[in-house]
């Protein structure tokens, strides 16, 4: 009888730590499953940003002189052109990879040497507002939110003005055509204020 009981109860201890031992493993296996997809979500979520711009760094590819061209060249670089482009960044490009597209025509591409706006009013103003029919643009400060911007430009006998400013209501206008340029190198520079120049007409 005595003998019976014990091994009664040896049974029911064995199945018992059985019980445990697979309800132990199960947990175990389930927590390694959440330790193994946990910090794998949180690498994804949490990719570093790319490292930061410096001095002498290549263009991932073609910029677009979006706010500014030609403003503060390099020194003694005569070969290339300030450039700033749509996110505010600063480069330096070489001219001869510059060229803009005619909304008129954008089946081809010209040189700077052809960049031109049109019906830009001649600054500083007159009693008598001036208006050239069409300008060699130099170099040029965009205000783009407000549709105009200040432009000198290479004086020539039917433009004997160096500065204008140039309006633009729409994007397939003249004066909100945008250089692109290739090669080009990120450097920091400032900005040379024209604002003053970013008056409504009189």
């Amino acid at each position: 009888m005595g003998s019976m009981l014990f091994e009664r109860i040896f049974r029911g201890t064995f199945l018992l730590s059985l019980v445990l031992v697979h309800l132990v493993n199960s947990v175990s296996v389930e927590h390694e499953h959440q330790e193994f997809q946990g910090p794998m979500l949180a690498r994804r979520a949490n990719n570093p940003p790319p490292p930061a711009l410096k001095n002498g760094d290549a263009a991932g590819g073609i910029v677009q002189c979006g706010n500014s061209l030609g403003t503060r060249n390099p020194k003694d670089q005569p070969l290339w052109v300030s450039c700033r482009d749509y996110g505010w960044k600063s480069w330096y490009c070489p001219i001869a990879n510059c060229q803009v597209v005619n909304p008129r025509d954008t089946s081809s591409a010209t040189s700077l040497k052809a960049y031109t706006f049109e019906h830009c009013e001649v600054y500083p103003k007159t009693n008598q507002s001036t208006t050239d029919a069409t300008i060699s643009v130099q170099s040029f400060f965009a205000h783009n939110g407000h549709g105009v911007s200040v432009v000198k430009s290479t004086p020539t006998k039917e433009s004997p003005h160096k500065v204008h400013v140039c309006r633009f209501q729409d994007r397939n206008s003249m004066n909100n055509v945008r250089p692109w340029c290739s090669g080009c190198v990120y450097w920091e520079w400032d900005e040379v204020d024209w604002t003053p120049l970013l008056s409504k007409p009189v």
